[in-house]
Order: structure tokens, then C-alpha cells, then sequence
């Protein structure tokens, strides 16, 4: 989404109050949410806002740009079923990325349990 304020674009988490309370997953949330607001790396995408809305809870994040294409940032499986192979130069620098974003994350003993290949 662009912002009306500034022109930038943001990418936009949007969760459900009722799937939230219903599977009780409001600790997870909010500890996802202080997270977030707390870390900051150059390979961790920043939390600029939170806001809620009668049936939602949003978190809204930088939109990065991929180094090696001219795309929006978003999920790697996305980038990845987009142009099909990664070349060998492409996936090393990807991995170093996320390796670093996980050590910080473990330094500040944050574990990540979400991490997908």
C-alpha cells in the first residue's frame, strides 16, 4: 500500500480479532508485536505501525526492495516461484541475509521457530 502521508509503500500484515481470540493466539500476537517493535537490523524488516479496527489488528512494515531483481519485497517462496532458480551468486547472498537476521534475532535471545526453507 502507498502511504497518502509521505508516498512510500508498506507492506501490510492484517489479522483477524475473531480467528486471533477464537484459536487463542493473543499472547502470540502481542509478543509477536513487541518483537518486532524492538529489533532493529538491516535484515529484519521494521515495524513502523500498529492500529486496530473494529474486526482486525494491523502491523504495518517497511516495504523493502529485492537486491537482485526489481520487485517489491515480500516472501522469498514468492520471489523464488517468480523467476523459478536462483542463480548460485543470488541464493548466497539471500542465505548470508537471513543467517545474519537470525543471529541478531539469537542474540538478543529471540528464537525463531517459523523459518521455512
Amino acid at each position: 500500500m502507498r502511504s497518502l502521508i509521505d508516498g512510500r509503500f508498506y507492506a501490510m500484515k492484517v489479522m483477524s480479532k475473531k480467528f486471533i481470540f477464537e484459536n487463542e493466539k493473543s499472547t502470540i500476537i502481542s509478543n509477536e508485536k513487541d518483537i518486532c517493535q524492538a529489533v532493529r537490523h538491516p535484515f529484519i524488516v521494521k515495524l513502523n505501525h500498529c492500529f486496530e479496527t473494529r474486526s482486525f489488528l494491523c502491523f504495518v512494515f517497511d516495504c523493502t526492495s529485492c537486491a537482485y531483481a526489481d520487485c517489491p519485497g515480500g516472501e522469498l517462496f514468492f520471489y523464488l516461484k517468480k523467476i523459478k532458480r536462483m542463480s548460485e551468486e543470488q541464493a548466497r547472498f539471500y542465505f548470508i541475509e537471513i543467517l545474519y537476521g537470525l543471529q541478531y534475532l539469537h542474540e538478543q535471545g529471540i528464537i525463531y521457530r517459523d523459518l521455512k526453507p
